[in-house]
């Protein structure tokens, strides 16, 4: 038998029954655990030889379990080979039996031993004595054994005994302290690998997350913090509570940092962060006491930047306590006409003064019947179509005091698309509409009463004027004419107040038939060609158009007369007008056009004001600054519109589209 040298390879034992068996030496060596080779690397070889020494035995050897092989750490008495299956299967079904067993075998001839029935004879020769102890590290689950043979029978003492149970005893304590060893290495290992991930984990959040010591200066930063505060590329551990809060904030925030190390319970906490460039930042987070390891206690901290949040919040505030203080009464509500808020005068109204804000109040509450049928099959839906609706409306009070306001509804739009909510603003107009319906009975009452003597006035001075009294001189028959021209003015004007005061009274009667818009522009036309004479004005009629309107014919040519006198009243002289009629989508197209000085754009939303007169030559041309408004009114009555498009220096087109008479209507 030849002797392997100390600190001898690794060599896996195979169960020689199992395929294992027929595994190559190359995946045996593979197999060989981690464990087994630190004690390997722990010279633990040299066990066989102080077992085969203590026992005079020339055989030993030392091997570890692991799962279902035997790896054999060092073997003396033994041939090298690398799997001792193959070529002593005998001694490793003996080494095998050991190890599985757990307990201590000996035996007098160790070819008696049932673990080596059926297996072929040793090729050395026959196997004598043989005694085999087990081990194991109880921590790990480690096991083993240690073996020493003969060649010849063998009676083991109880000395031999002793001495390899002592072995394999010091073998489990030895082993015990490589694993501990190991064990460290791998915490330490695990740990560093833990914060490695940690450390990303935390970069990776969006929170600011921060750590420190007991004296209140910064342990650790996450990548959110740093980039949020400005201290990139900057060794925060130099960087305490005065460095990074707010002045006027630091003192209280070290108190919450005290609090927290000091009662162990989590903190809730807004503060505001000093950015590295001035700038104030908003947070609101936790702060909560962390057991170190070794050391005093450290204070972890999880912010978020609200900065945003605030500012919107503090803008927030402000328009409401806005809307709260105002004496208009604001609403907001759904598509459906749900209010879920009031403002303090809209609580008022409703008899819920003093309640705070109101939430799911129907509309049906705000308005009476009229009104919110009105709200619902009108303002509403024209909102929610067009993003906004105005006009007039009636709310009705706690007591049911009903009161006439003007109302705007607009619809805010939802970044998904539709109607996020409607918003409503309502004010009061009562004393508007007592002053105007005082007004309408001044004006009414004024203009019967001018009417009458006016009538005189004029057929007095018409008399005169015509020669009834006998010849005048020149100059009496001058001052006679402006007399009259200005008789006509103010009779035009007690006309126009009374037409404005029966609009607004809705007493504006309309008689409508079916016209033919080339005869009432030639109506027109006609009522003013004194005033083209005067003015050397020639005009070109494009009447186009082939469908019949609907309209009551004095009010239209009242309308047509008002707009062709404009149009004489700013055209130079010997200039030229165009009147054309000409079928559109909505109806018909009425349009007057002259190529007068125009009217800026800045002018244009005033034209059809009531007593408006615009553009330079205003303050020189005689009117009364009511015929666009009494047109626009007449107009919007036939259920029509009015507008004008101009090009100041080029031309002025005003127009009048009105709607057609359905072809069924013509037939009949």
């Amino acid at each position: 038998m030849g002797a392997t040298r100390p600190g001898a390879a690794a060599i896996t034992i195979a169960d020689p029954t199992s395929p294992a068996r027929r595994q190559s030496d190359a995946h045996a060596t593979r197999s060989e655990s981690s464990t087994a080779e630190a004690v390997r690397r722990a010279h633990f070889g040299l066990v066989s030889h102080v077992a085969a020494r203590a026992t005079q035995a020339p055989v030993a050897a030392f091997a570890l379990m692991a799962g279902d092989r035997v790896s054999v750490m060092d073997a003396l008495g033994l041939p090298e080979d690398k799997d001792l299956a193959f070529v002593r299967p005998r001694y490793a079904a003996l080494v095998r039996a050991v190890a599985d067993r757990g307990e201590l075998l000996a035996c007098e001839r160790g070819d008696d031993h049932p673990a080596v029935a059926g297996l072929p004879a040793d090729p050395a020769g026959p196997i004598g004595g043989f005694l085999g102890v087990p081990f194991s590290a109880a921590e790990s689950g480690i096991r083993g054994c240690v073996v020493v043979a003969d060649a010849v029978p063998r009676r083991w003492t109880d000395a031999d005994r002793d001495v390899l149970r002592h072995i394999a005893h010091a073998t489990t304590i030895a082993i015990a302290h490589v694993e501990e060893i190991e064990l460290r290495q791998e915490i330490e290992l695990s740990l560093r690998d833990s914060e490695e991930r940690l450390r990303t984990l935390l970069d990776a959040t969006t929170d600011l997350v921060l750590s420190l010591d007991a004296r209140g200066r910064v342990l650790y930063a996450n990548r959110a913090w740093r980039d949020t505060l400005g201290h990139v590329g900057v060794d925060v551990s130099r960087l305490g509570v005065v460095d990074i809060v707010a002045p006027d904030r630091a003192a209280a925030f070290a108190a919450v940092v005290d609090a927290a190390r000091g009662t162990g319970e989590p903190m809730d906490v807004e503060t505001v962060f000093r950015h590295a460039g001035g700038r104030r930042v908003v947070v609101s987070g936790r702060l909560q006491r962390h057991e170190a390891s070794a050391g005093a206690p450290t204070v972890q901290g999880v912010f978020r930047d609200v900065t945003a949040q605030r500012q919107t919040l503090a803008e927030r505030e402000r328009l409401a306590a806005t809307l709260e203080a105002t004496t208009d009464i604001v609403a907001v509500m759904d598509v459906n006409g749900l209010v879920s808020w009031l403002n303090d005068a809209g609580r008022r109204l409703v008899g819920r003064a003093g309640q705070g804000e109101v939430v799911e109040v129907p509309l049906s509450l705000l308005h009476p019947p009229a009104a919110f049928r009105h709200a619902m099959e009108v303002s509403l839906p024209e909102a929610i179509e067009g993003g906004v609706w105005s006009g007039e409306s009636v709310v009705r009070d706690a007591d049911g005091n009903e009161i006439p306001v003007s109302q705007v509804i607009i619809a805010h739009q939802s970044h998904r698309g539709g109607v996020w909510f409607l918003s409503s603003i309502m004010r009061d107009i009562s004393a508007q509409k007592e002053l105007d319906r005082m007004k309408s009975e001044f004006v009414a009452t004024v203009s019967h009463e001018l009417r009458t003597p006016l009538t005189s006035i004029r057929g007095a001075l018409g008399l005169v004027h015509g020669g009834a009294t006998g010849p005048l001189p020149p100059k009496a028959a001058e001052l006679l004419a402006i007399a009259l021209g200005n008789t006509d003015r103010l009779t035009r004007l007690v006309n126009d107040l009374l037409d404005l005061n029966k609009i607004e009274a809705g007493a504006f009667e309309l008689r409508l038939e079916s016209l033919v818009p080339r005869e009432l522009i030639e109506g027109a036309v006609t009522g003013i060609e004194p005033l083209l004479i005067a003015s050397s004005l020639s005009i070109d009629v494009r009447p186009s158009a082939g469908a019949l309107i609907r309209a009551d014919r004095d009010r239209m040519l009242q309308v047509l007369t008002n707009l062709l006198s404009n149009a004489v009243k700013y055209s130079p002289p010997g200039g030229a007008l165009v009147v054309r009629a000409v079928d559109v989508k909505s109806g018909v197209r009425i349009e007057v056009e002259d190529h007068g000085p125009g009217i800026k754009p800045s002018h244009i939303g005033r034209l059809f004001q009531r007593f408006q007169q615009v553009g330079p030559e205003a303050s020189r041309k005689p009117g009364t600054g009511l015929g666009l408004a009494i047109a626009r009114s007449i107009v919007e009555l036939h259920g029509g519109r009015i507008g004008v498009e101009s090009s100041p220096g080029v031309r002025t087109v005003f127009w009048v589209e009105l709607p057609a008479v359905p072809v069924a209507a013509v037939a009949t």
